[in-house]
C-alpha cells in the first residue's frame, strides 16, 4: 500500500497510508494539486494551521 509522508506544524514526520490520508477532503485535493494521487513521495507533506482548523471545524 502506498504510503504518505506528513510534516506537523511541530516539526514530527507521520507516514500514513495514502487511502487513509485521502479520507480528509483537504488532503485529498492536496494531493491531487501535487501530483501524488496514488503515490508516495520522499517529501513529506506540510500540514497547515489551515489544515488543522478545517478539522476542528467539523
Amino acid at each position: 500500500i502506498p504510503s504518505i509522508k506528513l510534516l506537523s506544524s511541530d516539526g514530527e514526520i507521520f507516514e500514513v497510508d495514502v487511502e487513509i490520508a485521502k479520507q480528509s477532503v483537504t488532503l485529498k485535493i492536496m494531493l491531487e494539486d501535487l501530483g501524488m494521487n496514488d503515490e508516495g513521495d520522499n517529501d513529506p507533506v506540510p500540514l497547515t494551521k489551515e489544515l488543522h482548523a478545517s478539522r476542528k471545524s467539523r
